[in-house]
């Protein structure tokens, strides 16, 4: 990681327009608390140095709900081309001071502080350059990557995330469980579920 006080950024992408949801779904309700809200309280409550919230469509209307505290807020004016332009605007943000990134999405709602604090002690243990998270058999968000990972994030193009970055460095790749992470928020019968 290059210094003892690593700078290790959260970036939330939250830019999507939930079409399959047919209303913001950052602002759905889960546990008495909207979705967004409870992916910004624990990336702020985890181990990050700093933390970007990466808004898109429904931006004014996610503004006017959610309690940013001392994160960030960027605009991905390109939103529609998908969740890699998100991650371009996130991941361009830090490029000077970041040693790694974590990536998350807000429709995990069981994602913890702990669990972001496990990507980032077992980045630092295992001395792997990306740590993803586990559910069956998934990597995926969160997911930890060094600075050296990120011009392969910024090199993303199109609806996809990073998973394929994790697909092609296996030797790479450390892994923290994360058995409900498989448990995504995409239509509001989830919610219920």
């Amino acid at each position: 990681m290059g210094s003892l006080h690593p700078h290790i950024a959260t970036i939330i992408l939250a830019a999507g327009d939930s079409n399959r949801f047919g209303s913001p779904k950052q602002l759905a309700h889960f546990n008495n608390k909207l979705l967004l809200q409870n992916a910004v309280d624990v990336a702020i409550a985890s181990a990050s140095t700093s933390v970007i919230v990466v808004l898109g469509a429904h931006e004014q209307e996610i503004r006017d709900a959610i309690d940013f505290g001392n994160a960030s807020v960027l605009v991905n004016a390109e939103w529609r081309e998908g969740m890699s332009s998100s991650i371009r605007v996130g991941v361009q943000s830090i490029l000077k001071e970041a040693s790694a990134s974590i990536l998350m999405v807000c429709d995990q709602p069981y994602v913890t502080s702990e669990l972001l604090n496990s990507l980032i002690a077992q980045c630092t243990t295992a001395r792997k350059s990306i740590v993803a998270s586990r559910y069956g058999q998934v990597a995926g968000t969160p997911v930890l990557f060094g600075r050296e990972y990120f011009p392969k994030l910024l090199a993303l193009r199109g609806d996809r995330g990073a998973r394929t970055i994790i697909e092609r460095n296996p030797t790479e790749t450390a892994f923290v469980l994360f058995p409900q992470g498989s448990l995504d928020i995409d239509l509001p019968s989830d919610i219920q579920q």
